[in-house]
Parts: C-alpha cells; structure tokens; sequence
C-alpha cells in the first residue's frame, strides 16, 4: 500500500500489471491496451460516484449501500477485502493501524487516520462496483490456460486504485490537509 501513496498512479498500474503472473504474459501492445481500458473504466466509475456524493462523507456514502464490519486482529496481509455476494467490507484496524504509523513517519506529517480510512474503504467500494455494476476486471482480462481461464488478478487491483485516486485526489494531500483537494 506504500507504494500508493508514494507512486504517480500511472507507475503504480504498471507496477501492478508486471507483478501478476498473468500479467506478465500480454504483450506490450495489449498491455497499454488494457491499461487505457482499465483507466477508462475507473475514472467513469469515479467521475458518476463522486456525482453521486461519494467523496463528501465516504463512510455514510458506502454504509448506504453495504456493510463495514472492522475486525481488530488479524494475520492476513490485507488492510480491508471486500466479500461478495453479501458486500461486506472488513476492515483490518490492526494493519490500518501499523499502516497509519508507517505513513506518519514515512510523510513526516500529521495525517488523518479517517482519511487513510476513507481511502481504503473507496478502494474496496471499487470492487464492490464490479462484481454489481461494472464487471468483473479480473475475468475480463483473463486468459485461457491449460486447466482453463486464469483472471488477471490485478486488473481489479489497477482499476481500484485508480477509482480511489480519481475520487480523492493526491493521497499525500488527501491524507494531511483532511480531504482539501
């Protein structure tokens, strides 16, 4: 997650796109292809929520729609997943916590926990608007393998993070000065 807030979101996506195993495997010339796709996608997500309200109160926008359960502990990796077809999302307060520590250090900043919230949650909301509005991105640009399609995983991930940036702006300014964009 650090390398959202520290990256140009266009670095991120690439990123992102070269660490998934079937990611790696379209030519470059499908690569841009889905990427300008991908961002496409996102930023019309973006642009119709944010019509809608969503980047004035993230948590009431999204609690409208869905559940928010925060889990205090736990192992897993994540920050947050969302869980379909129920939409939940968790949040996983004990990695937002060692993830808001990381940031104040890293941005030498006072920054909004509530803020890093709402991120996360926009992100997940991202996914919630596939699997029950946009589509799947990961099916999308799947390939065939020999035991059969294989999702391109990241491609929700890209698309996520560039829903997120399109709704909140620059992260780094999102974060310290409370959502003034």
């Amino acid at each position: 997650m650090k390398n959202y807030f520290e990256s140009p979101i266009e670095e991120f996506a690439e990123y992102l796109f070269a660490s998934d195993r079937i990611g790696k495997s379209f030519s470059e010339e499908e690569k841009a292809g889905i990427l300008s796709e991908i961002f496409s996608i996102a930023h019309n997500a973006a642009l119709e929520e944010s019509n809608s309200g969503i980047g004035r109160d993230p948590v009431h926008y999204i609690r409208e729609r869905m559940q928010i359960e925060p889990v205090k502990k736990t192992v897993i990796e994540a920050y947050s997943d969302y869980v379909y077809p129920d939409n939940i999302i968790h949040l996983y307060l004990n990695r937002i916590e060692e993830l808001y520590l990381d940031l104040k250090d890293a941005l030498s900043s006072d920054i909004s926990k509530d803020h890093l919230i709402n991120i996360i949650l926009i992100h997940e909301y991202f996914h919630y608007l596939e699997k029950n509005k946009i589509g799947d991105l990961s099916a999308k640009y799947s390939k065939k393998g020999i035991f059969g399609n294989k999702k391109f995983t990241n491609a929700s991930e890209i698309g996520a993070f560039v829903f997120s940036r399109m709704v909140t702006g620059d992260p780094e300014k999102y974060l310290s000065n409370g959502g003034d964009r």
